[in-house]
């Protein structure tokens, strides 16, 4: 019986293997496509718009993106809760539905008091990143939408729906966009923010529309989260997403009011191209994830995934650097114009910092589906870390840029440190529990194999992730 076990656990590990390849593939090449917008879409404004202008658009746009990056967290929560409850006779989960309908509640009317906390303190806000009340205004009230897109992000994740998944992805840049392109020539840096503040409501309406079924309340089968056992999986995905917003926009707000205008906006194309970049590794970590927290689940180590995809963004890193470095008066003279060509002496150095935070995100997802606090000790001071080193030393851009690669390498260290000793220690009891596992499966003959426990779509079996 044991042989025949190892049979079908050979099969299942197959099947999960090309799941993981189909899921990684499509997930990839819309988080490609969806940078590709994105990078068309920065060019575009960067040649309607004068550098100032440009800096003030993209400043607000990266002051936000920290703002609503936190819902991400709740975006992997609704992963997590639909992936591991299996479907009922008509193809609900009520618990899982239950969280989705809480949370969106709960981002929504996050997002709404962002706005009106933004418009009341507009005047404040303006003076310091040096734009109009109304600017601020318009990117503020799409908070509310762009914080709730996330857990639809999420709720297509957990049930596996990659192509509805890579639809949603795509379509955000392509709403932004489209009203950008409409918006940019009669109303300049305000245009692209009213673009943005559409394309986040069409997207919204859109995964609203998808996800909707989930959201009809039944009192026979409603059923009420218990959050407590969700605290670790919050706080740390809270902390963590918080963390990542601060290393992909914090330098560009510091840029936007320490520098002129010029220069501000100068750097705020450069961390354009890098965003661009960098949005690939989402699409990676997404697809991973799943697999990497189900293997984890059933204790076993997931060094082979893992390292295959460092190897891959080192690759990519070592190339983009090396590229950019030689050819960054080219890159930014046909991305946004020859008036950007100014910063391309510090072009490649920047894209060396987004391939490492890039490593930084695929492992702060693999730590966080053990669900521990214990990461918080990499991530609290990894977020303190960053902005200080900015505010005390920022005499120079390309001062900025070093501080801002030396910050993320360390916490990219950091991560795969833990992560290397958690794999160790996995290992290791892996080990003593190996005959347990082989007797259990002689005694129930295999049986359990196919009752949702080992599937990929079952992906987040512990209670403790992201």
């Amino acid at each position: 019986m044991l042989g025949r076990g190892r049979g079908v656990e050979r099969l299942h590990g197959h099947h999960e293997r090309k799941k993981l390849l189909k899921d990684n593939a499509i997930a990839t090449v819309a988080s490609m496509l969806a940078g590709l917008l994105m990078f068309g879409l920065q060019s575009f404004a960067g040649h309607k718009l004068h550098p100032s202008e440009f800096g003030r658009a993209f400043a607000l746009i990266g002051f936000y993106s920290i703002v609503v990056r936190p819902s991400a967290s709740f975006g992997r929560l609704v992963a997590w809760q639909t992936s591991r409850e299996d479907p009922d006779d008509q193809g609900r989960r009520p618990l899982s539905d239950a969280v989705l309908r809480t949370l969106l509640i709960w981002t929504f009317c996050a997002g709404l008091v962002i706005a009106l906390s933004s418009t009341a303190f507009s005047g404040a806000l303006s003076h310091y990143f040096h734009t109009t009340e109304a600017e601020v205004v318009s990117i503020a009230w799409s908070s509310p939408f762009l914080l709730s897109v996330q857990l639809m992000f999420g709720s297509l994740q957990g049930e596996r729906k990659f192509g509805l998944w890579s639809t949603m992805i795509v379509l955000l840049p392509i709403s932004y966009l489209a009203f950008i392109a409409f918006l940019v020539g009669p109303l300049g840096t305000n245009g692209v923010l009213i673009g943005v503040l559409i394309g986040a409501s069409i997207t919204f309406a859109v995964g609203f529309g998808i996800i909707r079924r989930r959201l009809t309340v039944h009192p026979a089968r409603s059923v009420k989260p218990n959050w407590k056992d969700y605290r670790p999986f919050l706080v740390t995905g809270f902390i963590s997403t918080l963390t990542v917003g601060v290393f992909v926009s914090a330098d560009v707000v510091v840029v936007q009011h320490y520098f002129s205008r010029t220069i501000a906006g100068q750097y705020a194309t450069v961390s354009a191209i890098g965003n661009a970049l960098f949005s690939v590794s989402a699409g990676v970590a997404s697809a991973i994830f799943p697999s990497v927290a189900s293997r984890q689940a059933k204790g076993q180590r997931t060094g082979s995934i893992m390292f295959a995809v460092i190897a891959l963004f080192v690759t990519i890193t070592l190339i983009g650097t090396t590229t950019l470095n030689l050819l960054g008066s080219f890159a930014l003279r046909n991305f946004a114009g020859a008036k950007y060509e100014g910063a391309s002496y510090y072009l490649g150095w920047y894209a060396f910092g987004m391939g490492i935070l890039s490593i930084a995100v695929v492992l702060v997802h693999t730590q966080q589906s053990r669900n521990r606090f214990g990461l918080l000790w990499i991530l609290v001071p990894a977020f303190v870390l960053r902005p200080t080193l900015l505010i005390l030393f920022h005499s120079s851009v390309i001062m900025v840029v070093a501080v801002s690669d030396l910050a993320v390498t360390l916490f990219a260290a950091a991560l795969l440190i833990a992560y290397l000793v958690d794999e160790r220690r996995m290992g290791v009891s892996g080990n003593l529990s190996a005959e347990t596992r082989g007797r259990h499966f002689s005694q129930s003959e295999g049986s359990d194999i196919f009752n949702g426990q080992l599937g990929v779509a079952h992906a987040f079996e512990n209670p403790s992730v992201d």
